[in-house]
């Protein structure tokens, strides 16, 4: 299976320098699943894009069948320098994490998403597994701007989004008094 095209962040910063400067590129790592994705390897991949005008990160890696794949928590400490330069420079991360809650009950999900991978199993790590990694690495890098795709997949836990949001608001709050 196939997860993404390494050409396709080439391919927005391509379309970037023709159409126009206020294009957003949101630009994807590039991993190779083995022992060359190291802490130094994906510090520079992001120095790089960055210099190739990268507005922001798209990050797959919290849905199942990337992690899966890549077999390493969100919070390892290979994405340290990564997080690190992306919270220095600004540099916000839309990340998607999880997925829908019928992903996580193959008698729900469409033939389609099964196809593709996008299946939970009981090998993988739980929804709230998943928000650990994550508030893992936003306790490591507070001030990393980091963006829940579809609102973190609580549709059906309203209770639990709102109370993220007050913790996002309260952080926000307290540094309008720094």
């Amino acid at each position: 299976m196939t997860i993404y095209d390494r050409t396709d962040n080439y391919r927005a910063f391509y379309l970037k320098s023709k159409l126009s400067p206020k294009v957003y590129v949101g630009a994807s790592l590039d991993h190779h699943f083995d022992e060359r994705d190291t802490a130094e390897y994906y510090l520079e991949e992001i120095k790089r894009y960055r210099a190739m005008g990268c507005d922001g990160v798209k990050m797959l890696e919290g849905k199942m069948f990337f992690h899966r794949k890549l077999g390493k928590p969100l919070c390892d400490p290979v994405f340290d320098l990564f997080y690190g330069y992306c919270e220095e420079h600004k540099i916000p991360i839309t990340l998607h994490l999880g997925d829908p809650i019928d992903n996580w009950d193959l008698s729900k999900m469409s033939e389609y998403a099964i196809k593709k991978g996008w299946y939970c199993s009981p090998e993988d790590p739980t929804r709230e597994e998943l928000r650990q990694e994550v508030y893992a690495v936003l306790d490591k890098f507070p001030k990393l701007h980091l963006i829940f795709a579809h609102f973190n997949f609580m549709g059906d836990e309203l209770e639990r989004a709102e109370a993220l949001m007050e913790k996002v608001l309260s952080k926000l709050g307290d540094e309008e008094t720094k």
